[in-house]
């Protein structure tokens, strides 16, 4: 069971027991650990050779992969497709540290550190964490490894399901939301009038890229962006970027505290043009009394 392993906690290395610190039962205990990492060393051994088939013959009948979105993979034959579909698509690992235990008393649980480019031509930095069982890997998971892409990746994936409450939940109280039409506006409340309204007049959002770590991330936040394709309730089309910025909220939980969102070009006569320079296109005074009582310029 996954639950063996703790699921999203920062990496830390733990150093291999000494065998000179206990007697024969400590020496079997090693040699299953070391048997273990030596089983994740050969799986990693054949991805980075591209042989993925070889790799899934590491790994148990009812293997369960979890991946960097939540999405599960169930056994050995699903996975090995996704693996050919991911490698197909450009996924590769760009840096990879050694597997250690998760703890030192452990010999089923091992994490390690990733640099992955994704298909979508993301690059995160993440933890794989690996259940070794019957000197099989039985479970794989991907997650973030900081704080704050947890952060995002949550705000994400709930805009993505159309859930505004999900995602406004990854913000702090005092949210600043600056849009592409040239508003800013604050507060959690008036964030949710305006994806509500957003909704009401069926305007579209469709991620066109991933976040991406913009600059150095940490544990105590960091800034993200993604591009987005809008499309407004009058048919109009932009491609937008989109910046959150991530911190310590006033009970030092990380939320986002902003969310900038920034023309870049749009269609017309089916050519996508540079947007001109900070456009000064409105929301209507109904949408703008609905959202909030103070506009910043």
């Amino acid at each position: 069971s996954s639950d063996l392993c703790h699921s999203a906690l920062p990496f830390t290395s733990a150093p291999l027991l000494n065998m000179g610190d206990c007697g024969s039962g400590c020496f079997t205990f090693l040699q299953t650990q070391r048997g273990s990492l030596r089983v994740l060393e050969r799986f990693s051994q054949c991805r980075r050779n591209g042989d993925n088939a070889r790799a899934v013959s590491w790994m148990t009948h009812d293997a369960a992969w979890q991946t960097l979105y939540q999405d599960n993979i169930s056994g050995k034959d699903a996975i090995l497709n996704w693996m050919e579909e991911e490698k197909e698509h450009g996924r590769k690992n760009v840096q990879e540290d050694p597997w250690v235990p998760e703890t030192e008393d452990t010999v089923e649980c091992f994490k390690r550190n990733l640099t992955v480019h994704f298909p979508s031509g993301a690059t995160h930095q993440v933890v794989q964490r690996a259940i070794v069982q019957g000197r099989r890997v039985a479970w794989i998971s991907v997650g973030p490894r900081h704080a704050a892409h947890s952060v995002v990746l949550a705000f994400a994936m709930a805009r993505k399901r159309g859930d505004d409450e999900a995602a406004l939940r990854q913000m702090s109280d005092d949210i600043v939301w600056k849009t592409f039409d040239d508003f800013t506006i604050q507060g959690k409340q008036a964030v949710r009038n305006l994806l509500s309204e957003q909704r009401a007049r069926k305007e579209r959002r469709v991620g066109i890229s991933e976040f991406e770590a913009v600059g150095e991330v940490s544990d105590k936040g960091g800034r993200f962006s993604r591009h987005l394709q809008v499309e407004k309730d009058n048919g109009d089309k932009y491609r937008t970027l989109q910046t959150l910025t991530v911190t310590p909220d006033t009970w030092g939980g990380l939320k986002i505290t902003s969310v900038h969102v920034h023309s870049e070009q749009m269609l017309k006569d089916g050519k996508w043009l540079d947007c001109p320079p900070s456009p000064k296109r409105s929301l209507s005074g109904v949408l703008a009394r609905k959202l909030t009582n103070t506009f910043f310029p």
